[in-house]
């Protein structure tokens, strides 16, 4: 059995004296003396002692312990002691070297244990984890990193070496043109499950003819109606010749740009003529969006509208509570619901009676109790009777 001893400079261990011997045994056996051998990292020294104390067997090989020295001791077959020492070694733990002190005989796996270098199965350790260490051995930790490469079609996983995205290109045999694109770049730094992707770049010049379109020019006219149209001249493509260089990523055309185009034959502009007049309509369009359109198809700008009946009135030459001579367009209301001046559209809301755009200007007692909701004017007494009581709706303009 072996037993591993740190002594200082005192006696630490003192080994068990036989007992129960005679007086000339014992002396017969100091006469004889003891043989040991003793180990100093790596050469052995075999001495003859009268003490079995391992620090005298230790001063009698000459060998003076250090406050570092690791000491082991085996008595099973014959007294063994092995002294191992520090003994500097230099680490490079995949990104930088660095200087250790470990004991002679220490394992490459023992030793980076002590310096705190984590690595595992994907990593390589040279020397051999196993392998002891020496003076001055330099031992490296190089990382490797689950990837895959996928170029010319062909995908490829494997560990790569520390290092980027080129590097790993070159373990996996892959060659690049000049003009190849890599994703990640070739500068990137390597990390585990990454996907690297080669796009093989060509480049091609290409000639055709081409369409070049023609325009339109459109004259309005109100001697025809709204929405129809007359072509005047017809219209005819122009025809060019182009010559492109196109920029092709594993066989697909991914950009171009134009080295040439000469123009064959001008395009010939297309005229045509377009409708403007609106004939009168008399009714209101009223959208189910809320949208109104007067008669002549103008989109009636509101913010608001009241709902209400409205009655009809007529003046021989009076004037308005505003002072405004009565006349078409001005309607009578209740100024504290519609201030005098608010600009109007009034019609039924099925759009089919209109009376149309007006200025609240006047007022009577009818709009003032509330029962009416405007009194609109018209020139003649038939007129009003026509109008008579309806339910409409005021419209306020924006």
């Amino acid at each position: 059995m072996q037993k591993m001893i740190r002594l200082s400079g005192k006696k630490l261990l003192a080994l068990a004296a036989m007992l129960l011997l005679t007086v000339g045994a014992a002396a017969s056996a100091m006469a004889a003396g003891v043989n040991a051998t003793v180990v100093l990292n790596g050469r052995e020294t075999r001495v003859s002692v009268q003490s079995t104390e391992t620090e005298d067997i230790l001063e009698q090989a000459g060998v003076a312990l250090r406050a570092s020295d690791k000491v082991v001791r085996s008595d099973e077959d014959g007294i063994r002691i092995e002294v191992s020492r520090t003994v500097p070694v230099r680490i490079y733990n995949g990104t930088f070297w660095f200087q250790r002190s470990v004991h002679y005989g220490d394992t490459v796996a023992e030793a980076l244990e002590k310096a705190g270098v984590a690595y595992d199965g994907n990593d390589i350790v040279s020397p051999s984890p196993r392998m002891q260490v020496y003076e001055g051995m330099e031992i490296t930790v190089s990382p490797r990193h689950q990837v895959t490469v996928t170029a010319d079609g062909v995908t490829q996983s494997f560990l790569a070496e520390d290092g980027t995205v080129g590097d790993a290109l070159l373990e996996a045999k892959v060659m690049l043109g000049l003009d190849d694109e890599v994703s990640p770049p070739r500068g990137t730094p390597l990390e585990e499950g990454m996907e690297i992707r080669v796009g093989r770049v060509t480049y091609r010049e290409v000639t055709a003819e081409e369409a070049i379109p023609y325009t339109t020019l459109t004259n309005e006219s109100d001697a025809m109606m709204r929405g129809t149209t007359r072509v005047e001249t017809a219209g005819v493509d122009g025809l060019r010749r182009v010559t492109r260089r196109e920029k092709l990523v594993d066989g697909e055309v991914s950009s171009s740009e134009v080295l040439e185009s000469v123009v064959l034959r001008q395009p010939v502009q297309e005229v045509v003529t377009a409708g403007t007049r609106v004939d009168p309509s008399p009714y209101a369009t009223i959208e189910a969006d809320g949208r109104v359109y007067d008669r002549y198809g103008k989109e009636v700008k509101y913010t608001t509208y009241l709902s209400g009946k409205c009655t009809a009135y007529t003046s021989n030459g009076g004037t308005t509570a505003t002072g405004r001579k009565a006349a078409e367009g001005l309607v009578a209301v209740d100024p504290d619901v519609i201030p005098y001046g608010t600009e109007l559209y009034i019609c039924s809301a099925d759009g089919k009676t209109v009376y149309g755009y007006a200025i609240a200007a006047d007022t009577g007692g009818a709009m003032l109790s509330g029962r009416i909701l405007a009194d609109v004017y018209y020139d003649t007494l038939a007129e009003c009777y026509d109008f008579g009581v309806r339910d409409m709706r005021v419209y306020i303009l924006a």
